[in-house]
C-alpha cells in the first residue's frame, strides 16, 4: 500500500484561493453532511448497522469459550471463518452492484448478518458457528463497501474526504458502543440471549430502510460547475473582510408563489450546505409579486470558496427555481459589506488610506 501511494501521482485541481483553515474545513465537512439528506440517510443506516453488527465482533471470543467450550485453535477458526468471508464478499460485490440497488445490497446484507448472529448464538457445533460467522463477514464487507460507495457517491470532490471520514466515525463509534453495550447484555442475559437480541435488533433495523433509503450507487451530477467569471468589485476587500451579505431580488406571477418557494427552499438547502449563513426569502408586503432572497458568508474569502462548490446538479435546481421569475432582465443581485460602528470604519478607512500613502504596512 505504502509503495501504490508513492507511486501515485493524481491531479490536484489548481485553485487561486487560499486554503481553508483546519477548523473552517471541519466545520464545511460536517456541515455539508448535515444539510445532504442522502449522506445522512447512509449516517444512519451505518450507525444501526454497526451497533447490531458489535455483537459479533465483541462476543466472539466468549463465542469459541463457551459455547463451543475451546481454546484458542476453535477461535481462530471462528474467527478465520468469518475473514474467509469477508475475502468472499470483497470478491463479488462488484458483480453485485452491477446487478442490484444499494437499498437491496444493503437489506440483504443485515439479514444475512443477523442470521449469522442467531446461528452463531444457538449453536454448539463448530461447522455450524463457522458457517453463521462465515456469513456475518461475507455481510459485513457487502454493507461496509457500499456504504462507503453510496457516501463517494454522493459527496463532490472538494468533500468527499470529509464526509468519508465522518461516515467512518459514524459506523465505528456505532461498533464502540454497540460493543460495550452487548457485553451487558451478555452479562445480563446470557451469551446466546445477547447474540439472539443483537441479530433481532439488526432485523428490526431493516425497517428504517423505509424512511431512510440509501441513495443511487450511480451517483448524483456531482462534477463542478463551471460559473462565468464573477465581476471584481469596485471597492477594495481583503479575504478577511466581512460580513458579506448577497441579496437577490425575483419578480414571481402569485399563482407560481407557492411552486416558487418550494424551489427556493431546496435552494436554501444548497446554498446553505456549501457555507452561506442566515439564509433567507422574504416578500414584499406592498408589491407581493417582489422576492428578495438573501444569505451571508462571514468572510469576502468564505464567499470566493462557496462560489466554487456548486456543482452540475445544484445548477439544474437554480435554474428550477429561476424559471419562475418573469422579469424581462435576470434578477438583480446586490452584494454588500456590513459595516462596523461609525468610529471603527473611519478608524479602518484612516488605517488603509494610510497604507496606501505609504505610511503603513500594504495589505
Amino acid at each position: 500500500m505504502i509503495w501504490a501511494l508513492a507511486k501515485w501521482r493524481p491531479e490536484i485541481p489548481k485553485s487561486d484561493l487560499p486554503h481553508e483553515s483546519l477548523h473552517h474545513a471541519i466545520g464545511a465537512g460536517l456541515r455539508y453532511v448535515s444539510l445532504s439528506p442522502a449522506i445522512n440517510s447512509v449516517l444512519i443506516r451505518s450507525v444501526l448497522f454497526g451497533f447490531g453488527a458489535a455483537g459479533i465482533w465483541a462476543l466472539m471470543p466468549l463465542i469459541a469459550h463457551d459455547l463451543l467450550k475451546g481454546g484458542p485453535m476453535i477461535y481462530g477458526i471462528v474467527f478465520g471463518a468469518f475473514g474467509a468471508g469477508a475475502m468472499g464478499g470483497a470478491l463479488i460485490t462488484a458483480r453485485l452492484r452491477a446487478r442490484f440497488r444499494s437499498d437491496v445490497i444493503v437489506n440483504y446484507s443485515v439479514a444475512a448478518f443477523a442470521t449469522g448472529a442467531i446461528i452463531a448464538g444457538f449453536s454448539h457445533w463448530i461447522m455450524l458457528t463457522a458457517i453463521g460467522t462465515f456469513m456475518a463477514g461475507v455481510a459485513w464487507v457487502l454493507a461496509l463497501s457500499t456504504f462507503n460507495v453510496a457516501v463517494q457517491m454522493s459527496s463532490p470532490r472538494w468533500v468527499a474526504g470529509r464526509s468519508i471520514s465522518i461516515y467512518q466515525m459514524a459506523v465505528f463509534s456505532g461498533l464502540a458502543i454497540g460493543s460495550a453495550f452487548w457485553g451487558f447484555v451478555g452479562n445480563t442475559v446470557g451469551l446466546p440471549g445477547a447474540l439472539c437480541l443483537s441479530g433481532l435488533f439488526l432485523l428490526s433495523s431493516l425497517g428504517a430502510a423505509l424512511k431512510f433509503k440509501m441513495p443511487s450507487l450511480e451517483g448524483a451530477a456531482l462534477d463542478p460547475w463551471t460559473r462565468r467569471q464573477m465581476s471584481d468589485p469596485v471597492l477594495e476587500l481583503t479575504p478577511r473582510s466581512g460580513p458579506i451579505a448577497v441579496t437577490i431580488e425575483y419578480i414571481v406571477d402569485a399563482d407560481n408563489a407557492h411552486d416558487f418557494v418550494v424551489a427556493m427552499q431546496e435552494m436554501g438547502r444548497i446554498r446553505q450546505r456549501d457555507g452561506a449563513r442566515r439564509w433567507t426569502l422574504t416578500q414584499d408586503i406592498d408589491n407581493p409579486e417582489l422576492w428578495t432572497e438573501q444569505y451571508r458568508s462571514p468572510t469576502w474569502l468564505d464567499h470566493l470558496h462557496r462560489q466554487t462548490r456548486p456543482t452540475v446538479a445544484d445548477e439544474s435546481a437554480r435554474a428550477h427555481a429561476l424559471s419562475f421569475h418573469k422579469g424581462e432582465t435576470a434578477p438583480v443581485v446586490h452584494r454588500m459589506i456590513e459595516r462596523p460602528s461609525a468610529d471603527v470604519f473611519r478608524e479602518s478607512t484612516m488605517a488603509r488610506a494610510d497604507a496606501f500613502d505609504g505610511h503603513g504596512p500594504q495589505h
